[in-house]
């Protein structure tokens, strides 16, 4: 765990084991192994961290280890002092998530680490555009004026998504796509189209 950073008392504050600033808000994540996080709710460790949590811009618990459950759906390893079942398990996930706190498995606590460095990564970006999808049809669809089909159509050429046909359609207005009548050194003018991007295209159109 020591390639996340120096070591500290701080994160305790706000329930958690690792915290990090990202884009002026603070991420904590509590890891619990899976023996650790059973204990915790029977000892009130768990609750009293969740609560800690509120007081984060974003809260993470990560619980850790494989699971292996009984054909009865009773967790195997050792005993826990009480039947820890597979619906006892995700409902305190459930509940966990019913108060805002993400929550994310890993195997081990190596993979732990990769998941935290990735969450950071993650957190810390302005724009999350996985989900974006080029537009669906509206009223004028098909005409040079339209941006929604414009930024459509521009979509079907490799290596343009969402963001980049937006820049290229308000560089360029409704010269696009219809009216492709540009070079490559313009093209190369609109923010995120480099020579590679840039030279495709005008082939693409010849």
């Amino acid at each position: 765990m020591k390639i996340l950073g120096k070591s500290s008392s701080l994160p305790e504050r706000w329930g958690a084991d690792v915290t990090f600033a990202a884009n002026g808000g603070l991420v904590g994540c509590q890891r619990k192994e899976i023996a650790d996080l059973i204990a915790s709710v029977h000892d009130g460790r768990l609750a009293k961290e969740l609560a800690q949590m509120q007081r984060l811009g974003r809260a993470i618990l990560i619980v850790e280890g494989r699971l292996k459950w009984t054909s009865d759906g009773h967790l195997l390893g050792r005993d826990f002092g009480s039947p820890w079942t597979r619906s006892t398990h995700r409902n305190l996930l459930r509940s966990v998530q019913s108060q805002g706190v993400w929550v994310e498995s890993t195997d081990d606590v190596a993979d732990t680490v990769v998941a935290i460095l990735e969450l950071a990564e993650w957190c810390r970006k302005p724009k999350h555009q996985s989900l974006i999808r080029r537009p669906g049809p509206v009223s004028p669809w098909g005409k040079a004026t339209n941006a929604d089909w414009s930024k459509h159509l521009l979509q079907s050429f490799e290596g343009v998504g969402p963001e980049l046909a937006k820049n290229i359609f308000e560089h360029f207005g409704n010269r696009l796509p219809l009216d492709w009548r540009v070079s490559e050194a313009e093209l190369r003018e609109v923010l995120g189209v480099g020579p590679k991007i840039a030279k495709r295209l005008v082939e693409a159109l010849a």
